[in-house]
């Protein structure tokens, strides 16, 4: 319930594109979402007794996204006995084993009545109607904003890819399409960086005679992704002496690798300009080693051609001599 952002965005694309679902550990926040810890830390609970190794945890408790969570928790208590005549644990446990893409819910137990306990939860599913679930997302007050980029584009005026990278499975065609669609979606005399159709957003920026600009769902976060354009134009000015079309393609690999490290599978990824930069110092060094490598086998191959040619001549050369020693000279009659 309180670390929905990997499994629910994430890895969204694997559970679409494999079929396969995931599975769920520590599905109570190590006693969190039992409500143990609503009153302050007790005496006999895994915090203090193991406060060492959960002492980030008790910090981050003590913190202000610690205090929302146990406000959450009180608040989801009283609706899990008020609403469902469950407890709090059995409703959490409910709600992650009720996700279509949980495949198994690993239960944590230190006394046999605690797993009981916990599979009284089966008989909670049921009640999770969509009105109980809005109910209980609205004190949770945490679903991740799906944030999908569709593609990354720099394209002329007219709406022509100069280079473009798409995130999610779409078709060659269907990025064209949108591409040429785009530069007549954008008004005149304004300063707007967006746009929209029925289908997708269009993020973008001007960058001289060209444009970089994003293609997103529209539900995606919009502060989101002008942060991530921002970023991209940062990309494309550290490694491009100009943004003219002519030295983009000439940095075209690099700057597709930039993207890839900024989005990945149609989401971003957290990193800033200095992280992509030594990504690709990393790949460009790795390149430059193998080059090196290549370079030596080539030479090596290349020895072992002239030894081999010169032992070819060498033997050449004896069997002309043994040929020349045999030769018998016939008198003259």
């Amino acid at each position: 319930m309180f670390h929905r952002e990997r499994p629910e965005k994430e890895y969204a694309p694997l559970y679409q594109k494999y079929n396969i679902g995931t599975t769920v550990y520590s599905a109570l926040a190590s006693g969190l979402l039992t409500g143990k810890y609503n009153n302050g830390i007790p005496p006999d609970s895994r915090f203090a007794v193991h406060s060492d190794f959960f002492k980030e945890r008790i910090a981050k408790l003590k913190g202000e996204e610690g205090q929302k969570q146990l406000k959450a928790v009180s608040e989801l208590a009283t609706f899990a006995e008020k609403e469902l005549g469950c407890s709090i644990n059995q409703l959490a446990l409910a709600w992650v084993a009720i996700n279509p893409n949980t495949s198994t819910v690993i239960l944590g137990a230190s006394k046999p009545e605690q797993v009981l306990d916990n599979l009284k939860a089966l008989e909670v599913i049921p009640k999770l109607t969509p009105e109980v679930l809005e109910k209980i997302e609205k004190i949770l007050d945490n679903k991740p904003s799906p944030y999908v980029v569709l593609a990354a584009s720099i394209c002329t005026k007219g709406g022509k890819a100069v280079i473009s990278r798409q995130f999610r499975d779409m078709s060659r065609a269907r990025i064209e399409s949108l591409l040429a669609s785009f530069p007549k979606l954008i008004p005149t005399g304004t300063q707007h960086t967006s746009v929209e159709t029925s289908d997708v957003r269009y993020v973008y920026q001007p960058l001289e005679d060209l444009y970089i600009l994003l293609i997103t769902n529209k539900s995606s976060n919009i502060l989101q992704d002008i942060d991530t354009l921002h970023l991209f134009a940062r990309v494309v000015s550290d490694l491009c002496r100009s943004a003219e079309q002519r030295e983009i393609l000439k940095n075209e690999f690099e700057l597709l690798s930039a993207f890839d490290e900024i989005v990945s599978l149609g989401y971003r990824e957290p990193v800033n300009l200095m992280q992509v930069r030594n990504v690709l110092e990393m790949e460009s060094h790795e390149e430059k080693i193998q080059e090196i490598i290549a370079r030596n086998k080539e030479a090596e191959a290349k020895e072992e051609l002239k030894r081999r040619a010169k032992q070819l001549e060498m033997q050449r050369r004896e069997q002309q001599r043994r040929a020349a020693a045999r030769v018998i000279v016939a008198p003259v009659p």
